[in-house]
């Protein structure tokens, strides 16, 4: 059932244990480029650092880094993950914000429609395909090992995405 590569994987109780974060270069700006980092152990051959299409904001990267690690756990044929994050927004929406939205029809209480949906339908689909996911957070830019080796991928697939695009 798990590969070699997933000799890898740390493991806390059962639980596959991974760094998530996203970036994006120029923030706010029309020339902002994003991308996300996921991180599980030192010479793990799944770390990855991985450039972002569409509209490029920091949620965005966020939300994506934490769906990109929930899939790969998953596809290695885990279904309980330990995410560390050291965004807020993914801890908000994890604990309340995304059953309020999609019990009002993915719209905030204002009625406005909810930014980032598409994302965020594709996360919340891959959280509901695991058993249990413990959310960690971290906070970010302190010198958590994990956390920053999350950032540098992040970091660098988004520059190297501002230089080739």
């Amino acid at each position: 059932m798990h590969s070699e590569t997933n000799l890898y994987l740390p493991l806390e109780d059962g639980y596959v244990v991974a760094y998530a974060d996203g970036a994006c270069v120029k923030n706010g700006l029309s020339e902002a480029k994003s991308a996300y980092g996921v991180w599980f152990s030192d010479k793990c051959p799944l770390n990855i650092g991985m450039p972002l299409d569409g509209p490029a904001t920091n949620m965005r990267a966020e939300v994506q880094a934490s769906t990109a690690a929930l899939q790969l756990i998953h596809k290695l044929g885990y279904d309980k993950a330990k995410i560390y994050t050291d965004s807020s927004y993914i801890l908000s929406c994890v604990n309340g914000w995304i059953d309020k939205w999609k019990a009002n029809d993915w719209c905030k209480g204002n009625r406005k429609p909810v930014k980032n949906y598409d994302v965020l339908l594709k996360f919340d689909g891959a959280c509901s395909i695991f058993s249990d996911i413990k959310w960690e957070h971290v906070c970010g830019h302190s010198g958590h090992y994990g956390n920053e080796a999350a950032h540098k991928l992040a970091q660098q697939a988004a520059k190297l995405q501002q230089i080739t695009h």
